[in-house]
């Protein structure tokens, strides 16, 4: 049967990837080549002139592409099985060059037999693009020059920007290869690039198993992707018979009611099916009037699954009840470990799938449960009593709870950009959790951050992966909570200090380990915003083909301080702080030079900057400052300055006092005019002044 399976990847060195070891292991050479039989055809095209094989490019790309670029696109594709094998490499072939032919983007494909039942297609894309021009690797992939397009390298295609578009074009031209190939072998099956939802149809979406999961299960080793998809098998066969038991049930349903007409009349209890007011419909086709049934359909709510998805399933294997009893494990053990929506290892019924999007009943769910004020239909007076067994409940607990702050700043952004922000305390904020579901509802993104003007001592790392955060770890930089804020991206809250930070020491670490583990820079300041854990991310790029928004997931939660966060502090303020004695010697320098004083400046500060001025022009800006400081000190006092005065203009204007150590500064202005009125000379001019004021009051 046809199947339509296509995905997009994108490879960058900012992510820890590499073009060359993708190229290989597509290909499978070098360390991937004892599988080679798994490969049925390569084909690559629009490469340089300097190419002399494949993987060469990609080797250059990895060498000179920027940091931050784009290294390859990875179109994945399943092929039909329909199809014979030269009709799928000349399909692969067609499509690569759809996608590539129009801007000579370079392209390497590789399709792999997967084991015969599961035929599919890697293809590489690079978005420079071949123009013909001969150039150097290296010069390849330096920056379009695009008013001397031979002095710069290959000019990008515009893939990024569009990357939305582009998808949604690379799906849908792939349904119409698919088909006019299927349509030239003869085959009736076809393809459809809508989610089963935009083509009417009642069924589980299938998914694609992959070469790897058949050859383990084939050597009797159980996987979870496997499991999923018999459970999606068994899901479609029993949504089958349903509907076969409606069709017949409706069919008898309408003969029945065709006999009473004749007979004159229809009773309460001939209805039809969904229409009885009191009664909730069961995939038999009767209806429950039991009290329980009654209330649900009256209050609406939608608290719990149907029956008929949280059941085992009639006909399933004995794996799939395994699956359910692990999963009714897990809902036991959800508990005790504050694991729950947002936790990375919820689990949705008994089936085994996790819940890594969020449905349109969660979404209903949220949006029934809660009032405008935040307070719980079937909670009023306590909003925490009755949330105990709420996964959004439990993650917003775990996170918070790893944080180790009394006093969070939670921001709500709607759907039109716009953020407010309410300042909580963690039985505030825990409170209010039904209300803020609401909002993420509706399509507001959640956000949290500790409250207060001064850093909680710890620090986000925005925007990373797992092999960045292994690297934090081995570092002795261990995250406090781990939040993957859509599927594989990930933020780390890494508490660095038991103390609240100076903004900028805090500022200082936050930039300093995003700068060493290539995390966002953008992000990395003493107070920006995290996701919180439990809601979903409302971003469009992150919407799956279903119109679903993947949960903020809390996987890693100890809340433990970093190994090595003391000993980060404690270097990163003694940076700080030397930093900032360099800017404010410079500013003290360039006042007494510009002639800059504060707005009621003393007499002896204004002494004392003019004289500076003074030996600055004549030995330059390199001169000892302290040497400065003791001959501008000497000549104050010869001029009559007194000791507190001189000591004044030292500690308000003397660039040397900052670079002093912290604490000694007025020791330093202390010693220095001490040790100038010890001078015989400043003795002997004081004397003589002091002698000249008694003889003129006389």
């Amino acid at each position: 049967m046809a199947i339509y399976h296509l995905t997009v990847k994108t490879g960058s060195r900012k992510n820890g990837q590499s073009a060359k070891a993708k190229s290989d292991y597509i290909q499978r050479e070098n360390k991937y080549s004892r599988d080679k039989d798994e490969v049925v055809y390569t084909q690559s095209g629009n490469m340089p002139e300097w190419v002399e094989k494949p993987s060469e490019f990609w080797d250059a790309s990895d060498l000179y592409e920027r940091s931050n670029a784009t290294l390859f696109r990875e179109v994945e594709f399943a092929l039909p099985t329909e199809l014979t094998v030269e009709q799928q490499k000349k399909l692969a072939g067609s499509f690569a060059d759809h996608l590539t032919g129009k801007l000579n983007l370079t392209y390497t494909l590789a399709i792999h037999a997967g084991n015969g039942d599961n035929p599919h297609c890697h293809l590489m894309i690079s978005e420079r693009i071949n123009d013909g021009i001969s150039r150097t690797p290296d010069k390849w992939f330096k920056r379009y020059n695009s008013k001397e397009p031979e002095k710069g390298g290959a000019k990008k295609a515009d893939i990024a920007s569009r990357r939305k578009d582009w998808l949604n074009d690379t799906r849908s031209s792939w349904e119409k290869h698919a088909n006019k190939a299927l349509a030239l072998a003869g085959s009736d099956a076809r393809i459809d690039h809508r989610t089963l939802e935009e083509q009417g149809i009642n069924r589980v979406p299938q998914i694609h198993i992959g070469a790897k999961v058949i050859e383990m299960e084939n050597r009797g080793i159980k996987t979870d992707r496997a499991e999923i998809a018999l459970n999606v098998d068994a899901a479609n066969q029993e949504i089958k018979q349903l509907e076969t038991e409606i069709r017949v049930l409706n069919y008898e349903h309408n003969i029945e009611t065709k006999k009473r007409t004749e007979r004159g009349g229809i009773g309460n209890g001939d209805r039809a099916i969904g229409d009885s007011p009191s009664g909730i419909i069961r995939p038999s086709g009767t209806v429950d009037n039991s009290p329980r049934g009654s209330e649900q359909k009256a209050s609406g709510r939608v608290d719990e699954l149907p029956k008929e998805i949280s059941r085992p399933m009639d006909g399933s294997s004995e794996r799939n009840e395994q699956s359910r009893q692990r999963g009714l494990e897990h809902d036991r053990q959800g508990e005790g470990d504050n694991r729950g929506a947002g936790s990375s290892d919820l689990v949705v019924g008994s089936n085994g799938f996790t819940n890594t999007y969020s449905s349109a009943a969660d979404r209903i769910a949220n949006l029934i449960q809660s009032k405008p004020d935040g307070t719980r239909r079937d909670q009023l007076s306590d909003n925490s009593v009755g949330l105990v067994n709420d996964k959004t409940y439990l993650a917003v607990r775990r996170q918070i709870t790893a944080m180790k702050c009394t006093d969070f700043e939670v921001g709500i952004r709607d759907k039109n950009g716009q953020m407010m922000s309410r300042k909580w305390t963690d039985k505030e904020l825990l409170n209010s959790v039904p209300w803020l579901k609401r909002e993420n509802a509706k399509g507001a993104d959640i956000y949290i951050r500790p409250s207060g003007d001064k850093n909680h001592g710890i620090i986000l790392v925005d925007d990373v992966n797992q092999g960045q955060i292994a690297q934090m770890k081995a570092k002795g930089l261990e995250p406090a909570t781990v939040i993957e804020t859509s599927p594989k991206n990930y933020q780390a809250w890494i508490r660095v200090s038991e103390k609240p930070l100076d903004p900028a020491i805090a500022t200082h670490i936050s930039k300093s380990i995003a700068s060493h583990f290539g995390a966002d820079a953008n992000s990395a300041d003493w107070r920006h915003y995290g996701r919180l854990a439990g809601f979903t991310n409302k971003k469009p790029e992150h919407t799956n083909e279903m119109g679903h928004n993947p949960w903020v997931l809390s996987h890693e939660s100890s809340g433990k301080s970093a190994t090595n966060g003391t000993a980060l502090v404690d270097a990163t303020t003694k940076d700080v702080q030397n930093q900032q004695a360099v800017t404010e010697r410079k500013t003290r320098l360039e006042s007494a030079l510009n002639g800059r004083t504060s707005d009621f400046p003393s007499k002896a500060i204004r002494e004392y900057q003019n004289q500076l001025k003074t030996l600055t022009e004549r030995y330059g800006e390199s001169m000892d400052i302290s040497k400065a400081d003791y001959m501008i000190c000497t000549s104050m006092a010869k001029k009559g300055y007194d000791p507190s005065s001189i000591v004044e203009a030292l500690e308000q204007a003397s660039p040397e006092l900052p670079t002093r150590k912290a604490g000694h500064e007025l020791d330093y202005c202390q010693r220095t005019v001490k040790a100038v009125f010890a001078q015989p000379e400043v003795i002997q001019a004081v004397t003589q002044d002091q002698t000249n004021s008694r003889g003129f009051g006389r």
